[in-house]
């Protein structure tokens, strides 16, 4: 691996972090994050959290980038025991990488009437930790094909460790809660309309400013949990990760209109 190569990862790791230190993020505010941020090269469109319930059975509790009628047409709870995906992570607890979509591959044959997109190329879990056993997944869809080295899978393991110490820290997701979910045809997240809201255009121009979350929500009037998700949909609309990128595309935008 090269050395910039490594130097990506290790600060795609220390970003995690400090994002999972600040605050105490909503669970679709991780995945937005995972999906647009950490794995921003991959190019993920769908990232599910799948937690193990009662009777071994594992159920989404968490969802961003897979519609209501996507969700339907899959088995939305599946036991420990099938030979899902999801469930020889958390089994075996290892990373499940399968990079040939849409087929599935022999050692998925129950899968292999489950149809997918025809941009996805690669779908792979990660197993999320309580107290050093299993108990959890996170699966990503994603539009780019690449082969699974050791570098990659060991960046891959530490980022499922940092959200495992983060999240079940002090939260557990309960199958009774309603499930949390953003849809990628969402009026707020569409792939066609990337207009920014009124209220994402005035946080962005702060953010143009070196203004804290903080700050903006004091500023606005809303809470730093409800600041910090339009942040995320700002990126994702200007396609960027990171404050200063998003500053910088702010200027420009402001430059153009002027």
């Amino acid at each position: 691996m090269s050395n910039s190569r490594e130097l990506d990862y290790l600060d795609r790791c220390a970003e995690f972090a400090d994002y999972l230190a600040s605050s105490d993020h909503e669970l679709l505010s991780k995945l937005i994050h995972l999906s647009r941020v950490v794995f921003k090269p991959l190019k993920v469109n769908q990232v599910a959290f799948v937690q193990l319930i009662e009777n071994d059975n594992m159920q989404v509790v968490a969802r961003f980038g897979m519609s209501d009628a996507e969700l339907a047409t899959q088995n939305n709870i599946v036991n420990l025991s099938m030979g899902y995906p999801v469930s020889v992570s958390v089994r075996e607890n290892r990373i499940v990488w399968i990079n040939s979509l849409p087929d599935w591959g022999s050692e998925y044959s129950i899968l292999k009437n489950f149809k997918v997109n025809l941009e996805d190329k690669l779908y792979f879990c990660l197993p999320v930790l309580q107290n050093e056993i299993p108990s959890s997944v996170l699966t990503f869809r994603c539009d780019i094909n690449m082969e699974l080295d050791s570098d990659t899978e060991a960046f891959l393991l530490v980022i499922s460790s940092i959200f495992s110490l983060y999240h079940y820290r002090k939260i557990t997701v309960s199958p009774d809660e309603p499930h949390l979910h953003l849809d990628l045809e969402n009026e707020n997240l569409t792939l066609v309309d990337h207009e920014l809201t009124e209220r994402q255009r005035v946080i962005l121009r702060l953010i143009s400013e070196e203004r804290t979350n903080k700050s903006i929500s004091e500023l606005l009037g809303y809470s730093e949990s409800t600041i910090r998700q339009e942040i995320m949909r700002i990126y994702y609309k200007l396609g960027c990760s990171h404050r200063s990128e998003a500053a910088t595309i702010y200027k420009n935008m402001e430059l153009i209109e002027s």
